[in-house]
Formats: structure tokens, C-alpha cells, sequence
């Protein structure tokens, strides 16, 4: 599922035509499997085949691994939609929860891991 999340990702970025592109992923495997570092399983050969050539549309396209901790608003977004589906979400009128995320992201606050 992650896999498909960075490559529909990456697919809405190149339509918009940005070209600088930084994704940051709690799995650990899938970037690891983007960054060639693990061998993938048969069946996500294909995806990350697709995701690689969509990585070549960008000037400079960045894959980091951040402890699921550092991801809340991308964690409480995944757990928002029940559905594989575009949101658009408007700053003015943002859900409850997600605000306070990113007012703390914004804040700088700091999250430890237990």
C-alpha cells in the first residue's frame, strides 16, 4: 500500500509540474526498495518499475525514511480517507485533529520514541 501511495504521489507531482520532490515515508522497506538497498518481492516489481521511471521527471526527486513519530500529519491523513481516493483539503477548513498537527510541526515540536 505504501508502494502505491509514493507512486500515486509522485504521479500528482509530475501532472503539477514540480520538479523538486522530497518523499518521506515511514516504511523503511519500501524506501529501502526504492534506494535498491533490498531486493523486492516479485510482485512489486512492476510498481517499482513504474515508480522509477516517474522518478526520472524530476530534477531532483529524494527518498527518506522517518520514524512513523515524525509523520503524524501523513498518519492522521492515511487514517482520515477510508478510501483510496484524492482529497482536496482547504487550509480555512482543515479537519480538527490536523491543524494542531501542523500548528506543532510548525512549533517545532520535538516527538520521542517509547
Amino acid at each position: 500500500m505504501e508502494m502505491l501511495a509514493i507512486k500515486v504521489g509522485l504521479s500528482k507531482a509530475a501532472t503539477l509540474n514540480i520538479m523538486q520532490v522530497q518523499v518521506r515515508s515511514d516504511s523503511l522497506l519500501a524506501v529501502q526498495m526504492i534506494l535498491g538497498r533490498y531486493q523486492p518481492p516479485w510482485y512489486i516489481i512492476g510498481l517499482l518499475g513504474e515508480i522509477h521511471a516517474l522518478r526520472g521527471q524530476f530534477r531532483s526527486c529524494v527518498f527518506t525514511h522517518h520514524v512513523r513519530e515524525m509523520n503524524f500529519c501523513a498518519d492522521f491523513l492515511a487514517n482520515f480517507v477510508q478510501l483510496a481516493q484524492e482529497i482536496h483539503l482547504c487550509m480555512d477548513s482543515l479537519p480538527r485533529g490536523l491543524s494542531a498537527l501542523l500548528r506543532d510541526d510548525a512549533n517545532g515540536k520535538k516527538y520521542f520514541r517509547m
